[in-house]
């Protein structure tokens, strides 16, 4: 096998690995909210600051990836994002304090805010003619990697106990951390080539279109990151059992899979998106109103729900490709969409918390759940036109 070939097959593995960790450290907690709070006493409100601590992180370090990965290089960069969720996964379950999980979960969301900015991006580097393929895998492995996580939460809190239930993927983590460390040293330093970024900053936060993928990429992840965090607890709430709500947990998670293979195949085909858009936009309304007003078709409206998501989380990724004219219009897109993205999403967790200790009752925070995927929907609709952010601001080509 010649050196280049496996360089290639290292660099594969590498993003494979990375893509496990990126999302368990989250999605395993869900489930266990219910026994962390009975072990600790804390209220739905803390917990769901505790959920609403990874989205804050992801939107204020965004926009700071990039430019540490022109200083120091994309290795470099997440090789201490996957150290950051080391000693942040096992901080959090350090002793029986809420401060304690607080510090660890911010650790841990700085590593995995590193990781979802900058994996793409050694995607397009690396494996440059194979960038859909290499980005589906990433994204399934992400998907089942996280249903896993939620599968397992309390089957193996049950036996060991929920610090060791979230301590275990750690282990991931360090398979991660000994590949990337071993493509370092075979890469070499390589930093990003710079871009004109003031100019570029100023060009997209002025685009409509800019701020509609923003909004759409919010809505998708204030739902996924507030399900995530309390789903479990909500189904538990109905007389479902803690076993069963992580089975839900994990249905969610897998529903991904063919979202992303449907999105994937017929957006590169569909020059007017519109339909596909809508479809995948509606599907988290139609999961969403479900759960609130008709609870007892459960299975179908979680799978509705997690297939939304995914689809429209792989329709934002694939917008940033087909709505931009550059790579480097691309990354100042993506970096908005996430900063913006997270700081609404950041709002979920929490919000949904707190409504539930005003109200002792889910239907509130559903209700308006399905009142903002309304406007998920009319931002999916604006954002399916066949233009890019130049000719959304009335600039002509050439």
């Amino acid at each position: 096998m010649s050196a280049a070939k496996k360089y290639t097959l290292l660099t594969i593995a590498a993003i494979f690995l990375i893509a496990c960790c990126l999302r368990t450290p989250i999605v395993s907690m869900g489930p266990l909210v219910k026994m962390i709070q009975a072990d600790m006493g804390s209220g739905s409100t803390l917990m769901g600051i505790i959920g609403t601590v990874p989205v804050l992180v992801f939107a204020f370090c965004s926009p700071f990836a990039a430019p540490l990965a022109r200083r120091f290089g994309f290795e470099e960069v997440l090789i201490g994002a996957l150290l950051a969720l080391v000693a942040g996964i096992l901080l959090r379950t350090a002793g029986m304090s809420p401060m304690l999980m607080l510090a660890g979960t911010l650790i841990l969301s700085v590593g995995i805010a590193m990781g979802n900015v900058l994996v793409s991006g050694v995607i397009k580097r690396s494996l440059p003619s194979h960038v859909g393929r290499f980005t589906a895998l990433y994204s399934v492995t992400m998907s089942l990697t996280a249903a896993l996580s939620a599968a397992v939460a309390v089957p193996v809190a049950q036996r060991v106990g929920w610090q060791m239930s979230l301590n275990m993927w750690v282990l991931p983590v360090m398979l991660a951390l000994a590949v990337w460390l071993v493509l370092r040293v075979k890469q070499g330093h390589r930093p990003v080539a710079g871009v004109a970024e003031q100019e570029l900053v100023v060009s997209v936060w002025r685009n409509k279109l800019a701020w509609a993928i923003s909004i759409l990429m919010g809505m998708q992840s204030l739902l996924y990151y507030t399900f995530s965090a309390w789903l479990p607890t909500i189904l538990a709430d109905r007389g479902v059992s803690a076993d069963e709500a992580g089975y839900y947990a994990m249905l969610m998670q897998m529903a991904a899979l063919p979202a992303i293979f449907c999105v994937t195949t017929f957006s590169m085909k569909m020059r007017n998106q519109r339909l596909l858009v809508l479809s995948v936009t509606f599907l988290s309304l139609i999961g969403m109103a479900g759960l609130w007003l008709l609870p007892y078709a459960t299975a179908l409206w979680v799978f509705c729900l997690g297939a939304g998501v995914a689809g429209t989380f792989t329709l934002c990724l694939l917008l940033f490709v087909q709505r931009t004219d550059s790579a480097a219009e691309a990354a100042m897109l993506s970096g908005m969409a996430q900063t913006v993205g997270y700081l609404l999403a950041a709002t979920g967790p929490v919000g949904a918390g707190w409504l539930f200790d005003k109200t002792q009752s889910w239907n509130m925070a559903l209700a308006v759940m399905t009142m903002l995927m309304l406007v998920k929907c009319a931002c999916g609709w604006y954002c399916a036109r066949p233009v890019t952010l130049r000719e959304a601001a009335g600039i002509k080509k050439g």
